[in-house]
């Protein structure tokens, strides 16, 4: 089985498509490295097969993702080359995409500086536990400056937890 993976690893690596693995080649795999964990015959030959096997999947997972995203004509209908992937490739290609779909809708973009309220520029003078306005989250820290809205700066400066800088400060 050792020869098997090695072998699998480098003619994939030499290949530019898929190569066709049965469904069951992962679960043979695995089955392999149980039978041979413990015993200090086979260490090396462990370490070797286990490596082989996770560069394998990694390489198989990249192929098909590349192919998925920039088809290639001259190497056939992307659908052809994707056909070769296991049964587990496949799950791991829907996980991939459920979390990039997901990572489309997270917008890293700045949020806009709230010109249209009142704001305060202040100087943090304790410490603070975090609290929110319901829009935002706030950690104050000591000796932080900041901007808050005027409402909120009023309310900490009353009990001394922040104090306004004027423009002389």
């Amino acid at each position: 089985m050792y020869n098997k993976i090695k072998n699998t690893f480098f003619n994939e690596l030499n290949s530019d498509s898929l190569l066709k693995l049965s469904d069951d080649f992962y679960d043979d795999i695995r089955s392999y490295l149980n039978s041979i964990a413990n015993s200090e015959n086979h260490k090396m030959e462990y370490k070797r097969a286990l490596n082989y096997s996770s560069k394998l999947r990694k390489l198989r997972i990249y192929k098909a993702l590349f192919e998925k995203n920039f088809p290639n004509e001259d190497m056939g209908a992307p659908s052809n080359i994707l056909q070769n992937l296991t049964k587990e490739e496949e799950i791991i290609l829907k996980l991939i995409d459920n979390i990039e779909y997901i990572n489309s809708y997270n917008d890293d973009t700045p949020k806009p500086i709230n010109t249209q309220t009142d704001i305060d520029i202040v100087r943090v003078n304790t410490g603070f536990p975090e609290f929110t306005d319901g829009k935002r989250n706030y950690n104050l820290n000591k000796n932080d400056v900041i901007t808050l809205d005027k409402k909120i700066s009023s309310i900490l400066e009353k009990h001394d937890i922040v104090k306004k800088i004027s423009s002389g400060e």
